[in-house]
């Protein structure tokens, strides 16, 4: 089967064959980027993308919003990441 027969089929549905690569990354992409341990460049490696500014621009058109910003509504800091905040509140309470 040609390359354009495989983009071509989709297209009778109603669906870009974009579409349908975009659907194939876009839930990978959001299960990848919970895990804070895996930086977002990595994930948009492990993807395919080429370079980091195609990743997120694919990434703004499916949510929105940067990986970064999705990231930061959709995860849960962990102890490590909260200790840097914890001790400026207790200095604050110091100085106070």
């Amino acid at each position: 089967m040609s390359t354009r027969t495989v983009q071509r089929r989709p297209e009778a549905l109603g669906a870009s064959h974009q579409d349908l690569v975009d659907n194939v990354r876009s839930s990978p992409a959001r299960s990848r980027l919970s895990d804070r341990a895996r930086s977002i460049s990595d994930v948009g490696v492990e993807l395919g993308y080429a370079d980091l500014k195609g990743f997120y621009r694919a990434f703004r058109r499916w949510a929105g919003m940067t990986p970064g910003e999705w990231r930061a509504q959709h995860t849960r800091r962990g102890p490590r990441e909260l200790t840097g905040i914890v001790v400026s509140a207790r200095a604050c309470q110091l100085l106070s």
